[in-house]
């Protein structure tokens, strides 16, 4: 059995208000970009010092009584920017870690597709892309 204490949750707000039906947050991959040099007949790969910011892919679930579908719709059609927080917590809901994403525009709202055979949850997949993601303190 999993304790509370070591289960990990996220929670995430854009412009500080939280949207209903948070399912699915993907990997989040802090990666620096290398360069290939050759020297004397061997190749090496070396830090670039150029850190890639990823883009984050977030799943919501969409009910009747939520405003949830709108929201999303609005931040991609729209062509809205907005300042998201995401909030890794423990079982319990203590912050451990947060994550300002500044500056985010969504790139992509995908309606899954529909087959009657196998029923889904009614669900937004949205990719955004932050300008910056600054890692903060819990507090």
């Amino acid at each position: 059995m999993i304790r509370n204490s070591v289960v990990e949750k996220k929670k995430v707000e854009w412009d500080g208000e939280e949207i209903p039906g948070l399912i699915k947050v993907d990997e989040l991959k802090f990666e620096n970009k290398t360069i290939d040099v050759t020297d004397f007949f061997e190749e090496h790969t070396i830090d670039s010092y150029i850190t890639k910011v990823p883009s984050v892919v977030l799943t919501y679930r969409c009910d009747i009584d939520t405003k949830t579908l709108q929201f999303f719709e609005d931040f991609h059609f729209k062509k809205q920017y907005k300042d998201g927080t995401m909030m890794r917590t423990d079982g319990e809901g203590k912050v451990l870690k947060r994550y300002l994403l500044k500056d985010c525009r969504c790139i992509v709202s995908n309606i899954p597709p529909y087959d009657s055979a196998t029923p889904q949850v009614s669900s937004i997949t949205i990719t955004v892309t932050p300008w910056k993601i600054i890692p903060i303190s819990a507090g």
